[in-house]
């Protein structure tokens, strides 16, 4: 705070008055203190998943940044708990990172001291903290067959997956959609042709946090019509050779 300058009269004994312009500059720094100019924001890093702003983390001690008065003592809050301090360093900006949260929705908030006592809380940043994966991939179908082992008879099956809306389907080499799913499935198809017999499918469901579950599938493909190799009739016997054993109706 800077006083306007006043003018100090002196006298002595006899009654002699002088007078003097004086000019001070005094700083209260009990009036300077104001939360941090910014809600606390997590860090990328910290906000795990598929996107790193939605806020929803699987990171139990995330970090967070926090604009800060240069040398100010800064802590990291929750309610009334202490989760994080230090001091702000050249910059006017700290990194605080959280101790051991649990599972849930937390808003964080920050506060600091410059020297004369502890500035009103920041507002809150909400962030959710999820550290569970989502249940194994379960396989609806593949190319139509509904029961392991599946086969599918063309080189581009169709993979339907049970899902939960949210998550994230994916089967390595294949697209999936809708992405993220919006209901109780979703269907994949391959980028490429698949190969004749077996081919192993990599299959993984993760959550907004970026926790996730695998496992693995296979599918037996043949998309080859069977062919007559050879037809030969001997004493009125007609004897048929098949490419592949078949099933004749």
């Amino acid at each position: 705070i800077n006083y306007t300058p006043w003018i100090t009269k002196i006298q002595d004994t006899l009654w002699n008055t002088a007078e003097a312009l004086v000019s001070q500059t005094i700083t209260n720094d009990t009036w300077l203190i104001s939360a941090p100019t910014s809600t606390p924001t997590l860090i990328s890093a910290s906000d795990t998943g598929i996107s790193d702003n939605d806020h929803i983390t699987r990171d139990t001690t995330p970090t967070f940044t926090i604009s800060c008065e240069n040398g100010g003592t800064v802590q990291l809050r929750e309610s009334s708990t202490l989760l994080a301090s230090g001091t702000c360093p050249g910059g006017n900006s700290i990194s605080l990172t959280s101790s051991t949260l649990s599972g849930g929705v937390h808003n964080i908030h920050a506060r600091q001291n410059t020297g004369s006592g502890y500035s009103n809380n920041s507002s809150s940043l909400s962030i959710t903290l999820d550290t569970v994966a989502p249940n194994t991939p379960t396989i609806s179908s593949i190319g139509g067959d509904i029961t392991a082992p599946y086969t599918a008879n063309t080189l581009t099956p169709e993979v339907v997956l049970e899902t939960i809306a949210g998550e994230y389907a994916t089967i390595t080499g294949w697209s999936c959609v809708p992405y993220p799913a919006t209901s109780t499935s979703v269907t994949c198809s391959p980028n490429s042709s698949l190969n004749q017999g077996t081919n192993t499918l990599n299959i993984s469901l993760s959550d907004a946090a970026g926790n996730d579950t695998t496992r693995t599938a296979t599918v037996w493909v043949d998309s080859i019509l069977p062919s007559i190799s050879s037809t030969i009739i001997n004493n009125a016997t007609l004897t048929l050779t098949y490419s592949e054993a078949l099933n004749i109706n």
